[in-house]
């Protein structure tokens, strides 16, 4: 149900959840902020032990962890994957997913990144 909400609501309506979700988000990192400073940081790709590059993208309870930024770059060229990723998304995981794929495309405001693109849906029928 919120899929379709989220598919019938302007552009206007779009920016507002977002801006809010951003600010949800900023409240939601700074309180796990010791768990990821001992992982990854979050601004841009980063070399931990064995040099491995990698970036997360969330979808409910899964993780999806590439090796490298071109992985994730690739993975996100699928408007598919993009789609699926936000439209299957609970609300609350829903932030860390909007704040994550942003802070994987090096933005700090995903807001432009949401805008400057075209969002193209499919809907599927059960």
């Amino acid at each position: 149900m919120d899929a379709l909400l989220l598919l019938k609501a302007d552009k206007t309506d779009i920016i507002d959840v977002l801006f809010k979700i951003e600010k949800d988000a900023f409240h939601l990192l700074k309180a796990n902020v010791a768990d990821l400073t001992n992982y990854v940081d979050l601004t841009s790709a980063q070399t931990i032990t064995g040099q491995q590059l990698f970036d997360v993208a969330t979808k409910k309870s899964k993780v999806y962890i590439f090796d490298t930024q071109s992985d994730l770059n690739t993975w996100k060229v699928d408007q598919d994957n993009v789609a699926k990723l936000t439209t299957e998304t609970e609300p609350s995981d829903m932030i860390n997913a909007i704040a994550t794929l942003g802070a994987a495309t090096g933005s700090d405001n995903v807001i432009p990144d949401v805008c400057s693109k075209p969002f193209i849906s499919t809907m599927h029928s059960a």
